[in-house]
């Protein structure tokens, strides 16, 4: 199994570390995980040129910061999303990512692999927030074609992972080995349900109608989506 984990802050807090504890329990011996921390693994922000779009993924002029972490994702089994609670949502880094993956989006060109694969987002903050900090990443996610996606919010009352009160620590790893047992019971059998299938014929329709842009309706009607085609009905 491989596991790709990004870390939307490169600070070891108890975000990081509630996301070590959960992977720790998940993996064996042969496994593999890779990170990225932000934003020293991908620190530009999106430019807007549109490149992605209308050229292709390979035009962004950040491809060599960015491309490294896409096959990492496309590779993986198992993707976990990082982010401490900043100013009542997901970092900056952590969207900075996101809007570089834009193109992935079933508006564009989506990966058929994407529909098979589980994501785990995990939030900390001292108080509130994590909700709408997970709904940042998850929100492109769904897009993406993920539809198994799980989310772990925790309010911790400390900046520290260290001060994270022993009681507050338990009843994060009781509800850790509850979202292991889900995640073990879905690894290698993800199937697209309803809601991802609708949003895919809903854009479907759209490319086939609206032909807005070039480079994407290439796409579409070289992976046989425009005609009877659907990346469910045969894994990738």
């Amino acid at each position: 199994m491989n596991i790709t984990i990004i870390h939307g802050s490169e600070r070891k807090g108890s975000t990081y570390n509630i996301a070590k504890l959960f992977v720790q329990n998940l993996i064996s011996e042969n496994d593999t995980v890779t990170e990225f921390f932000l934003p020293k693994d991908m620190g530009a922000f999106c430019i807007g040129c549109t490149s992605c779009f209308y050229k292709g993924e390979a035009y962004c002029p950040h491809f060599e910061q960015v491309e490294p972490i896409r096959l990492a994702i496309e590779q993986a089994d198992v993707v976990i999303f990082t982010t401490p609670v900043y100013a009542l949502r997901a970092s900056g880094q952590m969207k900075a990512l996101l809007d570089h993956f834009s193109f992935l989006f079933m508006t564009h060109r989506p990966n058929p692999k994407m529909f098979f694969k589980i994501a785990v987002i995990f939030s900390t903050g001292a108080g509130g927030g994590t909700r709408a900090a997970m709904k940042d990443i998850s929100a492109s996610l769904k897009f993406w074609g993920m539809e198994r996606i799980y989310k772990f919010g925790a309010a911790v009352f400390a900046s520290e992972w260290d001060q994270v009160s022993e009681k507050t620590k338990k009843k994060i790893k009781n509800r850790l080995n509850a979202l292991l047992k889900k995640v073990r019971g879905k690894i290698g059998n993800v199937k697209p349900g309803l809601s991802t299938k609708l949003l895919f014929n809903a854009f479907r329709l759209f490319h086939k109608k609206m032909a807005v842009c070039e480079n994407d309706v290439l796409y579409w009607e070289k992976t046989g989506w425009l005609k009877n085609a659907r990346p469910w009905r045969k894994k990738v």
